[in-house]
């Protein structure tokens, strides 16, 4: 695997832990409490904690945990450049990286 790809599972496996934190925390606030946020916020929760096909359902947010899996998924298949070239792989996993540009080991040469 490339530097990137390394780099992208590296903060998919952080995506995944805040993701299983942020279920803790929502498991946290009453129902009274959820009734007095916004309904945009509270359909917005809703979405996130859908429980997604093949995603885990202990109450982690299923749906953020799905991405990351299929996140994943991506990575491993286009770091094989025998699956679509260099320029393919550059490309997928650049776009993938672009999220993550503020993290300190984000390196410019991998912008698209």
């Amino acid at each position: 695997m490339t530097d990137v790809a390394d780099f992208l599972l590296a903060r998919i496996a952080e995506d995944e832990v805040v993701a299983v934190q942020l279920g803790e925390l929502w498991a946290m606030v009453t129902d009274a409490d959820r009734r007095t946020l916004d309904a945009g916020v509270r359909e917005g929760m809703d979405s996130v904690f859908a429980v997604a096909d093949g995603a885990p359902r202990d109450g982690a947010p299923s749906r953020l945990l799905a991405e990351c899996a299929a996140k994943r998924r991506i990575v491993e298949r286009v770091s094989d450049t025998a699956w679509g070239g260099h320029a393919v792989r550059d490309y997928v996993l650049g776009q993938l990286a672009l999220p993550y540009a503020g993290h300190p080991e984000y390196q410019e040469a991998w912008r698209p």
